[in-house]
């Protein structure tokens, strides 16, 4: 897919920094998801005052994101369509269907 979307990252201790990034193609199995709705955890707070100096910068924080699927990968179970409302919750891609 083509085009560039914003995001946040965190290239040193402290600051937030709005960059632009491509939009990824997802990997087989995978959405691209367009996100509306993103949250940030303790986990992210550690990851922006860089409490563990092990991690690689820059990093982006937020990793539970509520959005609307807009590119299905090939081997996508079919309960997935475009336009659907999803969330990821912290341990991300459990995509196991509801009810």
């Amino acid at each position: 897919m083509a085009g560039v979307c914003g995001a946040v990252q965190v290239t040193r201790p402290g600051p937030l920094e709005l960059v632009t990034r491509p939009v990824p193609n997802p990997a087989p199995g995978d959405v691209l998801i367009a996100v509306e709705a993103c949250s940030i955890c303790g986990a992210d707070i550690g990851d922006i005052e860089n409490s563990d100096p092990t991690r690689q910068l820059p990093r982006m924080p937020g990793h539970e994101v509520v959005g609307r699927i807009v590119t299905l990968s090939e081997g996508v179970p079919s309960i997935w369509q475009p336009g659907q409302r999803v969330g990821v919750g912290l341990l991300g891609g459990q995509g196991r269907p509801c009810r």
